[in-house]
């Protein structure tokens, strides 16, 4: 379950508004509303006139990535080099590259998409033998606890007319076990 603390729901993205504009080397340049279409992952904020990345705040803010992971410009401050925007090496294509935004859609996206519950994964009859080997292991425990406090060893000997050792904790384990409700120690 993610923390959102400061960070809205969805993108925020909108259309209708007059964006400010900002001087660069004698132009006036401003956000334009297509570059949603290019990088889904923008969350324009209307005070600061600057973009944020809203998957990697949702991930700082959720703690699945760390904030000395993360480029502050597209978390903490904002991005708002227009001039630079698209640019390859610059801007958002550098940031969508960059391993901070793939860690924080790996970690955000990717993984809980691809990760089902291990409940579901594992088959019932898996699941059953662990109850039962969970079961037959803490009796097996006990049993041993049973005869070291009574000085009693664990081996016996070698019956060759049974084919068989005859010992005190499989004897103390097939006396323990005996009942409908008990798993069979033999066949465990």
């Amino acid at each position: 379950m993610l923390k959102w603390f400061s960070v809205p729901a969805k993108p925020r993205q909108p259309n209708n508004i007059n964006f400010p504009t900002r001087m660069y080397g004698g132009k006036k340049l401003c956000f334009q509303p297509r570059w949603y279409e290019l990088f889904n992952w923008l969350d324009y904020d209307i005070e600061s006139d600057t973009v944020f990345c809203y998957i990697c705040k949702c991930a700082e803010a959720s703690g699945h990535l760390t904030s000395h992971h993360t480029e502050t410009a597209f978390t903490k401050t904002g991005y708002c080099k227009w001039k630079q925007a698209l640019e390859k090496k610059k801007g958002f294509t550098r940031h969508q590259s960059s391993e901070a935004h793939k860690t924080a859609v790996l970690r955000l996206i990717t993984a809980p998409a691809t990760s089902r519950d291990l409940a579901v994964l594992i088959d019932d009859n898996v699941i059953q033998q662990q109850t039962n080997n969970r079961k037959m292991f803490m009796k097996i425990v006990r049993s041993v606890q049973h005869l070291l406090s009574r000085g009693l060893a664990l081996r016996g000997e070698w019956q060759p007319e049974k084919g068989e050792e005859d010992n005190n904790l499989l004897s103390l384990l097939k006396f323990s076990c005996f009942g409908k409700d008990q798993p069979d120690i033999e066949a465990w």
